[in-house]
């Protein structure tokens, strides 16, 4: 049979048309899948998976290291929000309902739903609507696990609500010092009631309106000398033990009220230099004025009393004098055979003991600060193997120009059977 020229012609044309429609869908169909995959990994990692937009249901999981965890939660053909906690579906509907409108990837964290009281398995789910075949659409969602997150957030949350009721009932002063501009931040507010010093909210103020003159000076002095070592050593002086000094901040009483303050110098968030801390009231005598006869008397029942040590050196360490209850410590009789003695030479002081001295020897030859340190220690002594409990307390010995040329050294022992051990460790 024989085909004509024009026939064969328009076979071919059929042919070609056929061809050329096939390639077209299938490419066009491709097309359409680049840009679904495109767009899911736009969103994230983390488990992938399509849900029908009209009811949610999950319509498949494309397997990955991480869908293996969620493999008892849901599959193909489950309703996700069976899968969502009962607390949450609400919120995770109407995520969808504004995903279908907007176009544009949401995200929403919820707990999964059928999980024990410890194990609450938190997610976060992002969601986008995006092309699927035959003009049809789909939600795209990629999920990850959140529950260190939420478990940091829960602690965070907690930190603040610790720290409003710290605030709220702090009987201290909780304070932070910009080192440069000498503002002092108060983190509480300051009640007349409790604090016996005018009302204050917490806020910023200037250090030297809270603190009185004479001892402002002192402030700056142990300020200035702290900062020096933070900027030589990168650490606070006193980051391992705390320091405390004594001051006076205004009040309605022209002599002030004392106040134990102690801080650590650190750097913020924006490598500015701060200081943190608190201050403690404390329950300090007012002292009138004394006789000489009086100061004759005190100063020989303070060498006398059995229970406080007390001796002095100068800032080499050379002992100037000392009570009867320090030489019978250091095991001898007489104060008198410990004078002109190094601190190093004594055996029964231990050696923690002589380098806590010598370390505020070292501090007083580079400024004299007016103020007592106090410091309590909790040690078993070398002389008699005795546990005890005390407190020292450091004061510079001063000359006429105002400058150190000693310390005096003061503290107190007693049983650690007899007395609480909330106290801090020498």
């Amino acid at each position: 049979m024989d085909y004509s020229p024009l026939y064969a012609l328009i076979t071919i044309i059929v042919f070609l048309g056929i061809s050329v429609f096939i390639v077209y869908r299938f490419y066009i169909h491709n097309k359409r899948k680049e840009h679904m995959y495109r767009d899911l990994i736009s969103l994230q990692d983390g488990v992938v998976f399509l849900l029908n937009p009209e009811n949610l249901v999950c319509m498949t999981i494309y397997p990955s290291k991480e869908s293996e965890q969620y493999h008892r939660f849901f599959g193909k053909g489950v309703d996700f929000t069976h899968v969502v906690a009962e607390e949450f579906q609400d919120i995770f509907k109407s995520t969808a309902e504004k995903t279908k409108a907007t176009n544009s990837v949401q995200e929403i964290v919820f707990r999964l739903r059928n999980t024990t009281e410890e194990e609450k398995c938190w997610v976060k789910l992002n969601m986008r609507l995006v092309n699927w075949s035959k003009g049809t659409s789909v939600f795209a969602c990629v999920m990850k696990k959140q529950d260190e997150m939420v478990r940091l957030q829960s602690l965070e949350q907690e930190i603040i609500r610790q720290q409003k009721n710290w605030q709220v009932t702090a009987f201290d002063m909780l304070w932070r010092l910009d080192i440069e501009t000498r503002q002092l931040e108060l983190l509480n507010d300051l009640v007349e009631e409790r604090h016996l010093v005018p009302s204050r909210p917490a806020g910023k103020y200037e250090l030297r309106d809270l603190i009185m003159s004479s001892d402002f000076s002192i402030l700056e002095e142990e300020i200035n000398y702290r900062v020096r070592y933070f900027l030589e050593h990168g650490e606070d002086l006193y980051a391992k033990e705390s320091r405390i000094i004594n001051i006076r901040l205004r009040s309605t009483q022209s002599s002030g009220v004392w106040y134990g303050a102690c801080g650590v110098i650190d750097k913020d968030d924006y490598g500015r230099l701060v200081m943190y801390g608190t201050a403690h009231r404390l329950p300090v005598p007012a002292i009138s004025k004394i006789s000489e006869f009086e100061i004759s008397h005190l100063f020989v029942v303070l060498m006398n009393s059995p229970a406080l040590r007390v001796f002095w050196s100068d800032l080499e360490g050379t002992i100037l004098g000392c009570n009867k209850g320090f030489a019978l410590d250091m095991g001898e009789n007489s104060p008198e055979t410990l004078q002109n003695k190094n601190i190093e030479e004594l055996e029964y002081l231990r050696k923690e003991w002589v380098t806590y001295f010598y370390k505020h020897l070292k501090n007083f030859k580079e400024f004299s600060p007016n103020n007592p340190i106090s410091k309590y220690f909790h040690v078993t002594r070398d002389l008699d193997h005795l546990e005890v409990l005390g407190q020292f307390n450091v004061m510079p010995l001063l000359n006429e120009n105002g400058k150190a040329y000693g310390g005096l050294f003061m503290y107190w022992v007693q049983p650690a059977a007899e007395v609480s051990r909330d106290h801090l460790s020498f």
